[in-house]
């Protein structure tokens, strides 16, 4: 059975179905011997199997957002024991009254917020894997 196709101003053909496979998509307009009018392709039955999409090819490298969070945990346990360090030290410091006196107490605080923001990346970059 020969086609014709249209890209809307000319038409083209005739052609093989085989010929046709290379010429029109989904959307192209198609006419056979037999047809009322002219329709896209995708809507003529026989033709329907030129238009099939392959399934997509699953991806298996590591996605950049798990080397991301990775990162982010790696750098969370060393704010973590840095966080640490200086709490023990800042602890003994005062505890020793070895310590500047406005220091310290700086130094404490400093410490606390540091460990409690590595703490909370560490739940959150662990949760999201």
């Amino acid at each position: 059975m020969n086609y014709y196709y249209s890209d809307g101003r000319s038409k083209f053909g005739p052609f093989t179905l085989e010929e046709l496979r290379s010429k029109i998509n989904s959307n192209t307009l198609v006419w056979r011997e037999g047809m009322s009018q002219w329709d896209i392709a995708s809507n003529v039955s026989e033709l329907k199997g030129l238009f099939v999409t392959p399934e997509p090819i699953s991806n298996t490298q590591p996605q950049p957002v798990a080397r991301k969070n990775r990162g982010l945990l790696i750098m969370a346990i060393i704010g973590i024991l840095a966080s640490l360090w200086f709490l023990i030290a800042g602890t003994y410091a005062f505890a020793t009254h070895t310590h500047i006196d406005e220091a310290a107490p700086v130094q404490l605080l400093v410490s606390l917020y540091s460990l409690a923001f590595s703490i909370v990346v560490v739940v959150k970059t662990s949760s999201s894997r």
